[in-house]
């Protein structure tokens, strides 16, 4: 078995611009002490650079790298750069950070067709994504399940260790496809946040903050 070093991640998504929310997250980071913070998207309410630029630097702790996707309620380009913080866009490639490797998923994307290219190595494997697969963890209130068919084949094909996505609020929660973990964060406002512990095995513990 592929020996995997120790890291550590704190998930969090829609942000939807709560800078207070943003507040309690950074000290909840501080006490995690992290290797990465992991964003699913949707940054800000209909903001774009500027807006978005406040809550990365809200959340920043000095020489904890963060990687984030973009979501549907951010107005920008799905791999739009923020260059003037510590922060990088994952979307539309496969990222090595440590041991394992991270593929990015905007959530304002037109599709996923890039996923197609894609080939899982023998590291472990993490999705961060904004959309939910199809028919995991994407049920509206209505019931309606929302969430991309393209996220799920690939999925289905691929069997990356983790996925973390974001979107459906009220669909958080965690749940598998086949050996794969997925975990809808939850909306950031309402307290919703996970630490991720990557080892031989991945541990997911949700927190309320």
């Amino acid at each position: 078995m592929l020996k995997v070093r120790n890291l550590r991640f704190v998930v969090l998504g829609d942000i939807h611009g709560n800078v207070e929310a943003a507040e309690r997250a950074r000290k909840y980071i501080e006490e995690k002490s992290p290797d990465a913070v992991l964003i699913c998207g949707d940054i800000t309410h209909s903001g774009g650079r500027m807006e978005a630029k406040k809550i990365i630097e809200t959340l920043a702790v000095t020489n904890t790298p963060i990687f984030y996707v973009w979501g549907n309620m951010d107005r920008v380009n799905a791999d739009f750069q923020l260059e003037e913080v510590n922060a990088t866009c994952l979307h539309g490639k496969k990222t090595e950070f440590g041991d394992i490797e991270i593929i990015g998923l905007s959530g304002n994307a037109w599709g996923y067709d890039f996923l197609s290219e894609i080939e899982k190595s023998n590291k472990k494997l993490i999705i961060v994504s904004h959309e939910p697969p199809k028919n995991c963890l994407d049920a509206t209130w209505s019931g309606s399940h929302v969430g991309n068919t393209q996220i799920r084949n690939f999925i289905e094909k691929t069997q990356p260790e983790l996925m973390v996505c974001g979107h459906i609020h009220e669909a958080r929660g965690e749940a598998k496809i086949g050996k794969t973990i997925v975990c809808n964060v939850g909306k950031l406002e309402n307290g919703n946040i996970l630490t991720v512990d990557v080892n031989g095995e991945i541990v997911v513990t949700r927190d309320r903050i």
